[in-house]
């Protein structure tokens, strides 16, 4: 009997070492690399029947671009599995979801981030098919890309402990319909909104005193700015005009209507230089018919 049990426990290690040999390894350990290009120990993966398991303390990998398994890829080791995982679990313990860790999992539909997770690094979930997320309270930075071109994603709130987006965060995000930014928020990356073709409206809060070019180009969305500082008028501006879609400016000024490609430049210090058709008294905009891909801003 102990002879049998020692038979099959051999063979049981053959079959393992011949899976991991044939290059379809379905666990291992996912933290930093050392000089050696070997994965740290504190952090492990494992995938069982399309669950994607990432388990451990402290920070996982950064992961290189890769067109080794797809193109669009990563190097992460469960990458070979793009088609397969559904699902990723984060267990309580880590702390950060590597650069490109679950980038191009192409059928990942549902992620759980543990309250542990601080920083969600660029492109870590971006061209995934995630149709929402919960982003915990222990987040405090999100990274460029991080979610871009999750075509399916409808809708997200961010946590109040995020004081700044990244560039591109929800490009080409064409099903996104409603974003809830945070209280405090203060910066908002360049073509963070791009593409956002079906958002519907967002709240730009007081604190805002930066906004990148092309932050919300294409894109149909009510925009309400909580804060009337002019410098903030302006960015918002700019934002939208490096792109042909026009944009409406509602402020205690009055109206700016803005068609890219037009100087206008004997204007106040907070139109200088911006790309204005004209400027329309309240009254004469509401005679104004906008182009279907305008964006409107509104300052409550």
């Amino acid at each position: 009997m102990k002879n049998k049990t020692l038979i099959l426990n051999l063979i049981g290690a053959i079959f393992l070492s011949f899976r991991v040999q044939a290059g379809v390894q379905t666990s291992g350990y996912c933290g930093p690399k050392d000089e050696g290009e070997n994965y740290a120990t504190n952090c492990q993966w494992s995938l069982d029947n399309g669950v994607l398991t990432i388990s451990g303390t402290g920070s996982m990998a950064d992961f290189n671009p890769s067109d080794v398994n797809h193109s669009n890829g990563s190097e992460s080791p469960w990458d070979q599995y793009y088609e397969e995982i559904h699902t990723v679990n984060v267990e309580y313990g880590i702390e950060n979801l590597g650069e490109r860790a679950f980038k191009s999992l192409e059928n990942l539909q549902n992620i759980n981030i543990p309250n542990s997770v601080e920083k969600i690094s660029k492109h870590a979930l971006s061209y995934t098919s995630l149709n929402s997320i919960d982003i915990p309270d222990s987040v405090n930075e999100i990274g460029s890309w991080a979610f871009e071109g999750c075509a399916s994603l409808t809708s997200v709130k961010i946590p109040d402990s995020v004081l700044s987006l990244g560039n591109g965060i929800f490009y080409l995000d064409t099903s996104l319909t409603s974003v809830e930014l945070p209280a405090l928020i203060e910066s908002i990356g360049m073509s963070t909104f791009h593409t956002t073709e079906s958002l519907e409206s967002i709240v730009i809060p007081d604190g805002v005193t930066n906004i990148g070019q092309s932050a919300f180009y294409n894109t149909n969305a009510v925009i309400y700015c909580q804060d009337t500082a002019q410098h903030v008028c302006r960015d918002l501006v700019n934002s939208a005009t490096s792109g042909q879609n026009q944009l409406r400016v509602y402020s205690q000024q009055g109206e700016y209507y803005v068609l890219d490609g037009v100087k206008y430049k004997n204007l106040s210090n907070m139109q200088k230089g911006i790309s204005v058709k004209r400027i329309y008294t309240i009254e004469e905009a509401n005679k104004v018919s906008g182009d279907k891909n305008r964006v409107s801003i509104k300052y409550r």
